[in-house]
């Protein structure tokens, strides 16, 4: 037998000449790209109403209303005068502006339309009357409750109140209900004005801005009226420049800014002041000289010249005053007690502002209905 003897260095070769025999690794197999995925088409936007019937139908359920403009004016003829409807702004058309004084009846919570409170709003129309009142304003709680019966209270108003009355939510009314009782009452009482969507009633050099509802979303009832400082900051921006104008603005709110101490018009019994911080800011900052308030009901019947620390105005009022707010208190017939552990079964208020043309002053004075 014959060994054959093979060298180190020949090993090698053959075991390099054996991997090189070796099937190369399979290529990876490539995935097919995905497809690009269609963006969805952006939804066209809603059409901006033209008329005021669809500015109704855009914005009846939003509570306060937004500000804006309309295309196409409507014109509407009530107790003897004409207003244009402009979008949020309601114009009263005349030649010239306002002349003379501005006699305001106010009408706070009115609750509930039963047979007393029928005899409430009754006493106020004479008095409203033999005072030679020209507008009218109920400025929130229209209702108790949210099974309040709304149609009633508005045909209340409509059939007793033949000037025009501008109203509009406090923290009870269902906004949606609110804004088809009001519009279904146009034909019959034209007299009455929405001022949830109506933000502005340009009179002539005196102006009315409405905010309705309340600020404090825990006592605001589902589907109420809720604002916030977004709210109370768009209203300013609309306020500012007639302000700088030098046109006379007074501010209708259904609660009250933040006060100070008992004498506010906002102190609430066993919960002390209630009132609206935000607010109470942008009156003076603007600043605002009039407001009309109501909702603490128990600080009914108050009147100050100072919106911050809301020092009284010592009643009956003798001489007007450059810059004056009020609460309204309530003209329903059910008693409520007050402050001064007195019980009201209902008040009104009306509001004078004069010498319009100078910036305005004004006086207030407060009556009882029962």
């Amino acid at each position: 037998m014959t060994c054959v003897r093979r060298s180190l260095p020949s090993l090698a070769v053959a075991a390099l000449l054996c991997a090189c025999a070796s099937p190369p690794p399979p290529k990876p197999v490539e995935k097919p790209k995905p497809k690009p995925v269609e963006e969805a088409p952006a939804p066209e936007p809603d059409p901006e109403p033209e008329t005021w019937e669809e500015a109704i139908e855009k914005w009846g359920h939003q509570c306060p209303g937004p500000f804006f403009t309309l295309p196409e004016q409507k014109t509407v003829k009530a107790a003897g005068r004409t207003f244009e409807i402009r979008g949020s702004t309601l114009r009263l058309v005349q030649d010239g502006g306002w002349q003379g004084p501005l006699k305001i009846g106010v009408l706070g919570a009115i609750k509930d339309a039963e047979y007393n409170t029928q005899q409430n709003i009754k006493k106020a129309a004479k008095e409203f009357k033999k005072l030679g009142v020209h507008i009218v304003v109920a400025n929130g709680d229209l209702i108790g409750d949210e099974a309040g019966d709304l149609a009633k209270v508005a045909k209340m108003l409509g059939e007793t109140i033949k000037l025009p009355t501008f109203v509009h939510s406090g923290n009870y009314e269902w906004t949606s209900a609110f804004t088809e009782t009001f519009a279904g009452t146009q034909e019959k009482y034209p007299q009455l004005f929405n001022m949830n969507l109506l933000r502005h009633v340009d009179l002539g050099g005196v102006h009315l801005f409405s905010l309705p509802g309340w600020s404090v979303r825990q006592f605001v009832k589902p589907a109420a009226c809720y604002y916030d400082e977004e709210q109370v900051a768009a209203l300013e921006a609309q306020i500012k420049p007639v302000v700088e104008d030098g046109e006379t603005v007074i501010v209708v709110a259904h609660g009250p800014p933040r006060g100070r101490g008992k004498q506010s018009l906002d102190f609430a019994a066993n919960a002390g002041n209630v009132g609206d911080e935000a607010l109470q800011a942008m009156l003076k900052r603007v600043p605002v000289k009039f407001g009309i308030f109501s909702h603490i009901l128990e600080a009914g019947g108050r009147a100050t010249g100072d919106v911050e620390r809301q020092t009284p105005i010592k009643l009956p009022m003798r001489r007007p005053v450059d810059k004056l707010y009020l609460n309204a208190g309530s003209a329903s017939s059910f008693g409520w007690q007050m402050l001064d552990k007195k019980t009201s079964k209902g008040m009104a208020a009306v509001v004078v502002i004069d010498d319009v043309a100078h910036g305005g002053n004004a006086r207030v004075s407060f009556f009882k209905l029962r």
